[in-house]
């Protein structure tokens, strides 16, 4: 059984047709020369379409007709020579068949698989993900998990200490250390405490880079730019946020701290053009919200600013980067109860900005890439009635950041989705599940291999497609 929006239909169909001599839509039953009879059932309405194939006894042998790439055939044969594929559902390999990949839509899967650890607490603070030295790496609360495929076993690593009060909220591999960076209770005060190690599985050593007087101290995020080791932390003293850059030429060395006069909306911050960018919400003269950057070609500043647009409504800058030439925001914002996401985008800091709405729902963009001339995006979200809450999990693409699909959304009853993550071919989720007893953490991930290979949706025996 296969499945396929209108246009694939569309297309498809012509390729049957022409392969089955041109018969008509409403024919139950055709003949293809030395291929027996095609029984054949569809269903047709607003979509997606299903098209059923079962296919009678016949010779399989060729009639000697000419076929065009993509054009299908239906034989008992179990072989027909290198141009053409027995399909039957499988994956056909773009680098091989490129003429055929071109000719052929193809859609999203929508299926996941999960590989989880049983953990007893759940994501906290900035979970993360990565891809490290050729392994996935998984960030829960005090601890890594490490493998060099979503499907294999994943090796824990234990960073802060069993019974110690402490959250990762960052992770990298730069200047041959493993860094993380995390927020820390010691005793009776806050600290900002990077770990290090030469090795996944350590031995852990920590540093604490900045200490609280307040009611918290949180490494909120660690760089590598410009060869030297970029923290961001913040303190709460008297109910006022002082935020920081600290710099370290190594992780086990001094680190500088340079205070900062202004409050970052988004904690990562952007080195491209020669500068350091960092997303901020600021106030006008008449007390008015404005999305901006601001930027210094120095982390000791002095920092300018740039304005992008007004705020409107609740809009919420959650995600800032740089990617393929462009800076991006995303951001979500709330009509009339309702959710939604939108980007800005813009070659330059001072250069035009446009608006895209992304028509998606009940998720928070967590991760972007840009690969083979495509923006794929990752959020994960959550939507509350009547006390019941789902959770989503998913994918949307763009060629030009202006017009988006849904590659695929998932709701999941009881799962809490931190961050996603879109590398080699896989979509990783790390997530939790609350309602299960004992809690289930780990990934949740989708095979991407498939947005470079077409899937023939053919259902049935021996149905080969013309590749070549």
């Amino acid at each position: 059984m296969g499945y396929l929006d209108n246009s694939g239909l569309s297309y498809l169909w012509g390729k049957i047709k022409t392969a089955l001599g041109g018969k008509q839509d409403k024919e139950s039953s055709v003949s293809v020369p030395g291929s027996g009879a095609l029984s054949m059932s569809e269903t047709l309405g607003s979509g997606p379409y299903t098209i059923e194939f079962t296919e009678e006894a016949g010779s399989g042998e060729s009639s000697g007709e000419s076929f065009a790439i993509g054009d299908v055939r239906l034989t008992t044969k179990t072989e027909l020579g290198e141009n053409w594929v027995l399909a039957n559902g499988t994956i056909i390999s773009a680098e091989d068949y490129p003429k055929y990949v071109e000719e052929f839509p193809f859609k999203f899967r929508t299926s996941y698989k999960e590989n989880l650890f049983g953990e007893t607490s759940g994501p906290s603070g900035n979970s993360v993900l990565q891809y490290i030295n050729g392994n996935y790496i998984c960030v829960f609360q005090n601890k890594i998990y490490y493998a060099s495929s979503p499907d294999a076993n994943w090796t824990e690593s234990v960073i802060i200490p069993a019974g110690s009060s402490g959250t990762i909220n960052d992770f990298l591999f730069a200047n041959g250390y493993y860094v993380a960076a995390s927020q820390f209770y010691d005793s009776d005060h806050w600290v900002s405490r990077v770990w290090y190690a030469s090795d996944l599985n350590g031995p852990w050593s920590a540093v604490d880079v900045h200490q609280s007087t307040g009611t918290g101290s949180y490494g909120r995020s660690v760089q590598y730019i410009n060869g030297q080791f970029v923290l961001m932390t913040s303190e709460t003293v008297n109910s006022v946020a002082k935020y920081y850059f600290y710099t370290a030429q190594s992780p086990d060395g001094a680190w500088a701290a340079i205070p900062m006069d202004f409050i970052p909306r988004v904690w990562r911050i952007v080195y491209a053009e020669g500068k350091y960018v960092l997303c901020v919400m600021q106030q006008d003269e008449n007390s008015t919200w404005h999305v901006g950057l601001k930027y210094a070609s120095s982390l000791n500043g002095p920092w300018e600013y740039q304005d992008v647009c007004e705020r409107k409504n609740s809009y919420s800058p959650n995600l800032f980067t740089y990617l393929n030439g462009k800076y991006l925001i995303f951001q979500k914002y709330v009509e009339t109860a309702a959710s939604y996401n939108a980007i800005l985008f813009s070659d330059s800091i001072g250069g035009e900005w446009t608006f895209s709405e992304l028509s998606l729902r009940d998720g928070t963009i967590s991760a972007v890439v840009y690969e083979g001339g495509m923006y794929y995006a990752a959020f994960c979200g959550f939507k509350t009635v009547s006390s019941s809450t789902t959770y989503y999990l998913g994918c949307v693409f763009s060629e030009d950041l202006q017009n988006w699909e849904i590659g695929y959304i998932t709701s999941l009853a009881g799962a809490v989705s931190s961050c996603g993550l879109l590398v080699h071919d896989y979509f990783l989720i790390c997530s939790a599940q609350p309602n299960a007893s004992p809690v289930n953490n780990g990934i949740r991930y989708y095979d991407m291999r498939f947005r470079k290979l077409p899937t023939i949706n053919i259902a049935g025996v021996n149905t080969f497609i013309k590749v070549g």
